[in-house]
C-alpha cells in the first residue's frame, strides 16, 4: 500500500488525524501490522476515551441520542438560512420510517408517541448545555465578567 498517497488523501480531506487514530485502534485489536513509521507518527492522535468507545462499538454499542449541543454546532456551520431551516425541520420532524428504525417499532401505531419522546429528550438535553457554549455561539471566545 502507498502510505504516502493515503496520508496525502487524508490531509486533502482534513481527516488525517481521525483516520489514523482509528486505524491504529483497528491495527491493535485486529492484529494488523502497520508500518512502524505510521504507528510512531500518529501515536499522539489517540485520545483518552478512544479505546473504550472503540471496544463498545466492537460489542454492538451505538449512540442512543445525539447531544443537543452538537446539533447547535451543526446548525451554526450551515451557510444559508434556508438550509438551516430545512435541517431543523428534518431534525424535529424526521420521517416515520426513521422513527420506526431508531426505536425498533414494527408498525406505525406508536410513532406519534415516539415523536413526543424524542422532543422530550431534546428539551431535556438543553439543560445539559454549558452556558459558556451559548457565548461561543454568539461569537465570544472567552467568558467575561
Amino acid at each position: 500500500m502507498d502510505w504516502e498517497a493515503f496520508e496525502a488523501r487524508c490531509r486533502q480531506h482534513k481527516s488525517e488525524h481521525t483516520v489514523f487514530r482509528y486505524l491504529l485502534l483497528v491495527a491493535q485489536y485486529y492484529a494488523i501490522a502497520l508500518p512502524p513509521a505510521i504507528t510512531q507518527k500518529y501515536a499522539h492522535t489517540q485520545h483518552k476515551g478512544d479505546k473504550e468507545l472503540f471496544l463498545k462499538y466492537l460489542h454492538g454499542y451505538a449512540f442512543e441520542q445525539r447531544q443537543v449541543g452538537s446539533h447547535i454546532q451543526t446548525i451554526r456551520g450551515i451557510g444559508s438560512l434556508s438550509l438551516r431551516l430545512r435541517y431543523l425541520v428534518e431534525l424535529i420532524f424526521p420521517s416515520p420510517a426513521f422513527i420506526k428504525k431508531k426505536f425498533g417499532l414494527r408498525t406505525n401505531k406508536k410513532v406519534g408517541f415516539y415523536y413526543v419522546y424524542r422532543w422530550w429528550l431534546g428539551v431535556k438535553g438543553l439543560g445539559r448545555i454549558n452556558p459558556a457554549f451559548f457565548l461561543y455561539l454568539c461569537g465570544r471566545n472567552k467568558i467575561t465578567k
